[in-house]
């Protein structure tokens, strides 16, 4: 081999080595610091996406388990009202049993009944007045969709039900007044709707838009009859509006005949009507046949009640399997990440130590190569 100065291959050859360790000692030095073993995409592209997807995941599947939490929740502040709805029915149907026996006196019937009406009223209170995160729960017709998963499409869906005293019960409805319905075309925002006359005690107002139903008792409350029909409408229309998104407001006037609803255009008109009957509202105990129906009457409520309460029971248990599987998926999926971005110390460690090792040797290498050039000086001698 030549003897030469102009070009040092030996040191050449050992920066190029010293140059190769001190990138892998750096490079563990920065896993280990970071704990991550992608700590750029040079580190190892494909497994930075595939990382950055699972995180995407991993972060929608324990915002889906909350969700479902949420469901549950909502779940059982209904079926706690439906609770209460069932132990004041079988409390009414108590009542009716008692007034329907010959022994009692008409009187005694009326003291009864007053407890019976206070009851009806009380079942009516807490189907509006249950509610969670201010959404009504026990007066609705609508349904709520649970987003159980990091895909749009994963959902649990819940249709709520109307559990007033109007609407729970089998006794037959009978409709009073419908009203008229003023022209109401695409571009219209505001729907009309006349009744023949204003709403009176026993009476209750009713109003159907997109498969849904409100229902609203006569409010005794006003200074004469028509104030008391607009009351009744108004307190109907603030219901529609929290129920449907079309619907801006909806209110009466003084006559409380003119029903009229601010509508976004093109919306669906709706049915306002005037009816008696419907529910164990109507059900009276003022004598034994009437105390007779209403025993019949609560009795559909009781399993209308207990139906729905069941309906209410499995999408909460449904709710608790998905809570149990999207956690099970979540640190699976974490599980996996962690095999992909996460730092080995035990690996890492190592090739620091080797990397070290290397660094030292090729630094003293270097050295002996910078030297080898000395030789030269012998031949000039």
């Amino acid at each position: 081999m030549s003897m030469v100065i102009g070009t040092n291959i030996a040191s050449l050859t050992a920066q190029r080595h010293l140059a190769s360790s001190r990138l892998d000692m750096e490079t563990s030095m920065e896993r280990l610091a970071s704990g991550s073993r992608i700590n750029s995409a040079m580190d190892d592209a494909a497994g930075l996406a595939i990382a950055g997807r699972m995180t995407a995941q991993v972060q929608g599947l324990d915002q889906a388990v909350n969700n479902a939490n949420d469901g549950i929740s909502l779940v059982q502040a209904a079926e706690g009202g439906l609770e209460q709805t069932t132990d004041i029915l079988l409390r009414m149907r108590e009542l009716a049993v008692q007034s329907s026996s010959g022994t009692y006196s008409s009187d005694d019937r009326s003291n009864i009944n007053t407890e019976f009406t206070a009851l009806k009223a009380e079942i009516t209170r807490i189907s509006d007045q249950t509610k969670f995160n201010g959404a009504s729960v026990l007066n609705a017709t609508t349904s709520v969709n649970f987003q159980v998963g990091s895909a749009a499409n994963d959902q649990i869906s819940l249709t709520f039900k109307d559990m007033d005293a109007v609407a729970i019960g089998s006794t037959s409805q009978t409709v009073n007044d419908t009203a008229a319905l003023g022209a109401f075309g695409t571009d219209a925002t505001s729907a009309v709707h006349t009744f023949a006359g204003v709403i009176v005690a026993g009476k209750t107002a009713t109003f159907s838009i997109n498969g849904n139903t409100y229902s609203q008792d006569f409010l005794d409350v006003g200074a004469d009859a028509a104030l008391k029909s607009q009351g009744t409408l108004n307190a109907l229309g603030v219901k529609i509006a929290a129920g449907e998104g079309g619907v801006s407001a909806a209110t009466a006037n003084a006559a409380g005949v003119v029903f009229t609803l601010t509508v976004t255009a093109g919306n669906q008109a709706g049915q306002a009507k005037i009816v008696t009957g419907g529910g164990v509202n109507s059900d009276v105990l003022t004598t034994v046949a009437a105390s007779l129906t209403a025993i019949t009457s609560i009795d559909a409520a009781l399993k209308e009640v207990s139906d729905y309460r069941g309906e209410l029971g499995a999408v909460g248990n449904r709710l608790t399997h998905t809570v149990e599987n999207l956690m099970t998926r979540s640190e699976n999926t974490s599980s996996a990440k962690s095999r992909i971005q996460d730092t080995d110390f035990a690996i890492e460690s190592a090739n620091l130590a080797k990397a070290q090792v290397l660094q030292q040797a090729g630094t003293a290498m270097l050295a002996q190569a910078n030297q080898t050039g000395q030789a030269v000086l012998s031949l000039l001698k």
